[in-house]
């Protein structure tokens, strides 16, 4: 029984702060209502920077996926043009493996600083030399490589002995 009483005294003594506080006061549910609606405005403020900030990453997103397409396609380009040179400079060594004498004038051009390559007379150095019978327009077979001979016809008629013609011309033509 004392027990009883006890607990009794508790309920009876704890009971009048509990009927307080089941009252209904305004000042309390004003400021617990101000409380909460301070905090939904500061959340829905969030949730607007948040798609904001989303919205400016979609925008970035789009950007770098349209450099990473272009890159690609850089890459298959220069994929192609790389294969391509390759398989030109395999032809080009193809080639250039049937003649050790082109092979040997090549490696020649390749070690030549660029500033020797033209001479003083403006011909490439690598040039072959031009056989001068390309040069002569003759109707008659020549006697010698590139010299005309004697006998030779041409369409002027002889003034003078063949012998003679070059010093008669130096002494009746000082001019040339």
């Amino acid at each position: 029984m004392a027990v009883l009483a006890m607990v009794g005294a508790l309920t009876w003594s704890s009971g009048a702060p509990i009927l307080a506080q089941d009252q209904n006061n305004p000042d309390i549910l004003k400021r617990d209502l101000a409380e909460a609606m301070s905090q939904l405005k500061a959340a829905q403020d969030r949730k607007n920077e948040l798609a904001n900030e989303y919205e400016k990453l979609k925008a970035q997103t789009a950007t770098i996926q349209k450099q990473l397409e272009d890159a690609q396609r850089t890459l298959a380009t220069h994929a192609e043009q790389t294969y391509a040179l390759r398989a030109e400079r395999a032809a080009w060594n193809a080639f250039i493996d049937r003649d050790p004498r082109l092979r040997a004038r090549w490696e020649i051009y390749l070690e030549t600083p660029v500033a020797d390559f033209l001479r003083s007379n403006d011909n490439w150095f690598l040039e072959k030399p031009v056989p001068p019978s390309l040069f002569t327009s003759t109707t008659q077979p020549a006697t010698q490589f590139g010299a005309q001979s004697a006998t030779e016809s041409t369409t002027e008629p002889a003034s003078q002995p063949a012998t003679t013609q070059a010093t008669t011309n130096a002494t009746t033509n000082p001019q040339q």
